[in-house]
């Protein structure tokens, strides 16, 4: 399922995630399987799995894996398409049939009206959305979806009227099926975008997420079964996702159950986050075993899409939060709880957790202090609704924290059920009951919340903590560390031996001087995780005349799987964002101002790809062109403080004080609460040689805004 919401559409800025070191021993052991037979491995589908895995096969098939994109047939479309005319939100959409296709009527992204083939369903349960045939190869997913149960059409944007030039129109890039949803919902897709023509030929192995889709390449594993032999290292098959080869006991006294031998790698929590996380993919070319960080990049714990505690906000998944939890710490993997063919849960209710934890330790009123009607998962597991109708479970298992809620404004599972009750009254109940209790210790979303760097540096440099945790707190630092003893300790961190540790960490190197990072980043050009790798090259690709010689070559290996990695991603704005970035550092303008004009082409409306492009212009001295392109950012993005700041800028380097003043008046008119705007207009108003009033109005914004350390430094003596 797919859905986007106005808030979270973000530009992707220049500095991005890095990292170090070479792989754990963990991340060793999650490589693909020695490949004894001469077969080459190829994609053979489910189907080929089925004599020997009746079993397994038969529980797929009802799965939500197997239903997450089907053909449009009477079997797999549960949408009334009888003809129906669907008014939702100012927008009319006709549900019919033609012949034996089903059609949709729809506005398209020029505002016309036209008919489009529905090409796949989408989704199984509990809500279907459709695949509709657009030109140029695309398939653009429908907003207005179908509630299975309820038997009702419903937009996922209730409440919001999406003309044809919304970013969030059901024609538009965020709705691509190519681009944005295929890949979970198929089997070995490749994209197959064409930068040249803007056009997609996109193709999978098999619709739906298939057994090769956790597994890998089946065809090994059929030669190896028709004639078994058990020298073949783990039967010929590309990748093992054993979590299942140790067991789970409970020592007599114990409370919880341990897992022997210790997991020894992340292989099957890399597969699954491959698609129950939010990331970016980078390539076609998936490799089974290897780390999620070889071909995509997740999200951090960062807002918006996450509380300061962590907790699940925007659409982020599973693979996040389930990285920060205990269970994960202890070895617990998708498939204790799941099972792995039908993705049903092992057990109902707390027989669930039942597994590991003693029933008559934690069932209890002792452990809950509720008399009834309380599971395990209304603590440890809230959930959120997303897509309107479809809830989901917080995958961190934590505890509830009403002291948190009432101190960060971040939700509680207590007030969940006692919303007539205060998160004071909630959070004292909670102390009297767990006096010892872990609100008493304290949490990172202090630190996330504060964006102290004191305070993110204590968590960065905590080794009990989530490897995520300390990843996300070294890349929510909001500047460069100046202290010996932090940069040591980012220094640290860079060697660590989680390789999403070196990844937040490398965010944190970006911003040191130039000359400070690339020291620290050029090891990690032979990292053995390729986002480590190429995120290393970013700080370090403009000094390759300063390298070592025996580094000069890993940077280059790592800028071709860089540009690799940002062209993948050429048909959003932010592949191009990022490679235009790129050149320019290197210093190669053209290359930036191709890469910066062909986003522009796909994403006409970013103001991102606009004002780099002009900064572009202004670092060639030409300024006439730069204002030029600034004015067309106007136009297309009259509310975005950042066009009006750019502008102003150019205006003062122009040494036209009016127009920079009179470009920043007219910012503060649509966009009053801007302080930059604000503090910006303040300097130029000095710039005209009015110190008098520069300063009076620099007093009225200080007295106005004691809590902004930009305002207040505007002092005039």
């Amino acid at each position: 399922m797919f859905r986007w919401k106005r808030e979270h559409v973000f530009l992707v800025l220049t500095a991005l995630l890095l990292s170090a070191c070479s792989d754990s021993p963990s991340e060793q052991s999650a490589s693909p399987a020695p490949a004894t037979p001469p077969v080459p491995f190829e994609y053979v589908g489910s189907t080929a799995c089925a004599g020997c895995h009746r079993a397994q096969h038969d529980a797929w098939r009802v799965s939500h894996h197997a239903r997450a994109m089907r053909l449009p047939t009477e079997a797999n479309v549960s949408g009334d398409f009888g003809d129906v005319t669907v008014q939702l939100e100012g927008t009319s959409t006709r549900f019919w049939r033609r012949n034996d296709d089903y059609v949709v009527d729809a506005v398209d992204r020029d505002g016309a009206v036209d008919t489009f083939p529905v090409r796949y369903v989408f989704g199984a349960d509990p809500l279907e959305q459709y695949v509709l045939d657009y030109p140029g190869g695309r398939g653009q997913v429908t907003t207005i979806a179908r509630d299975v149960a309820g038997a009702r059409w419903f937009s996922i944007h209730p409440g919001e009227s999406i003309g044809h030039t919304d970013v969030l129109h059901w024609s538009g890039q965020l709705q691509n099926w190519n681009s944005q949803c295929a890949e979970c919902h198929s089997t070995a897709l490749v994209k197959g975008y064409a930068a040249t023509t803007d056009t997609y030929a996109t193709t999978f192995a098999e619709i739906s997420v298939g057994c090769e889709a956790c597994h890998g390449r089946g065809s090994r594993h059929v030669a190896w079964a028709q004639t078994p032999d058990n020298s073949v290292a783990s039967k010929a098959l590309e990748v093992v996702l054993q979590a299942s080869d140790g067991r789970w006991q409970r020592d007599e006294g114990a409370r919880i159950s341990h897992r022997t031998p210790p997991l020894s790698g992340h292989a099957q929590t890399d597969a699954c986050g491959r698609c129950h996380a939010r990331r970016t993919s980078q390539t076609d070319d998936y490799r089974y075993g290897r780390p999620l960080l070889d071909t995509h990049r997740p999200a951090l714990l960062s807002d918006p899409l996450y509380w300061p505690d962590g907790q699940i906000r925007d659409e982020v998944f599973e693979w996040g939060s389930y990285l920060q939890s205990k269970m994960s710490a202890a070895g617990v993997a998708c498939s204790n709880c799941h099972d792995p063919h039908s993705a049903a849960l092992k057990a109902e209710g707390d027989a669930l957790c039942a597994q590991c934890h003693d029933p008559a330790a934690f069932a209890a009123p002792a452990h809950h202090h509720h008399t009834e009607g309380v599971a395990c998962v209304d603590c440890h597991m809230p959930a959120k609704t997303y897509m309107v109708i479809d809830p989901r479970r917080d995958h961190s298992f934590s505890i509830p924290r009403p002291d948190l809620s009432s101190r960060l404004g971040t939700p509680n599972a207590c007030s969940n059920c006692h919303q007539d009750s205060t998160t004071e009254k909630l959070s004292a109940a909670v102390a009297n009951w767990y006096p010892d209790g872990r609100h008493r210790q304290p949490h990172f979303a202090d630190a996330f919340a504060s964006v102290d760097v004191h305070e993110l540096m204590a968590v960065a440099a905590d080794s009990t903590r989530a490897a995520i945790v300390r990843a996300s707190a070294w890349a929510a630092l909001p500047g460069a560390l100046t202290a010996r003893q932090q940069i040591d300790a980012l220094i640290e961190a860079t060697r660590d031996r989680d390789a999403l540790v070196r990844f937040g960490a490398l965010q944190a190197v970006a911003m040191l001087p130039h000359e400070q990072a690339v020291p620290i980043a050029a090891p990690l050009l032979t990292d053995a995780v390729k986002n480590v790798r190429i995120d290393a090259a970013r700080i370090v690709a403009a000094s390759d005349d300063k390298l070592p010689e025996p580094l000069r070559a890993p940077l280059q290996r790592a800028i071709v799987e860089l540009i690799s990695a940002e062209s993948y991603n050429s048909d959003r704005e932010f592949g191009n964002l990022n490679l235009g970035n790129f050149y320019a550092q290197r210093g190669d303008l053209p290359q930036a101002e191709h890469a910066y004009t062909a986003g522009l082409k796909v994403a006409p409306d970013s103001v991102a790809l606009r004002v780099n492009l002009a900064d572009l212009f202004r670092h060639r001295g030409d300024d006439e062109r730069a204002l030029s392109i600034l004015q067309e950012a106007l136009a297309h993005n009259p509310s975005e403080a950042a066009v009006y700041e750019a502008l102003a800028l150019t205006y003062v380097r122009l040494n036209r004080y009016t127009e920079a003043l009179d470009m920043l008046n007219a910012g503060l008119v649509r966009l009053p609460a801007e302080l930059r705007l604000q503090y910006l207009r303040v300097l130029t108003i000095d710039s005209t040689g009015d110190r008098l009033r520069a300063a009076q109005e620099a007093a009225r914004l200080r007295k106005a805004h004691p809590e902004s350390e930009l305002i207040q430094s505007l002092q005039f003596n």
